[in-house]
């Protein structure tokens, strides 16, 4: 679980069944490419399909590819290997050189 302080399925289902109810409408997203896999893909747009049968509440699918690049973990990591090393200072000088830098 990528969220796990998220809301689960049925309870994202639940949300939109009740905004339906009262006249609203919505969209629905699916967010691809990180930890889950073509069976929960698939279990998504069968849910959400049934419930646009039972309410035909949503006016629009939005598939959304996972951005690696905008995540925390990466977001670390990168500022991390932004920071200056013994390895990348030794590499900065050109091979012959006498000038230091």
């Amino acid at each position: 679980m990528l969220c796990p302080d998220k809301i689960n399925s049925d309870q994202w289902l639940e949300v939109h069944r009740a905004a339906h109810a009262v006249g609203l409408h919505s969209n629905i997203t699916i967010m691809f490419g990180a930890v889950e896999g073509v069976d929960e893909w698939a279990t998504h747009l069968l849910r959400t399909r049934d419930l646009q049968k039972e309410t035909g509440g949503f006016t629009e699918f939005v598939p959304l590819p996972f951005v690696h690049m905008a995540t925390p973990i990466f977001l670390k990591a990168a500022r991390v290997a932004d920071r200056p090393s013994a390895r990348r200072c030794s590499c900065t000088r050109s091979p012959g050189s006498t000038t230091r830098r």
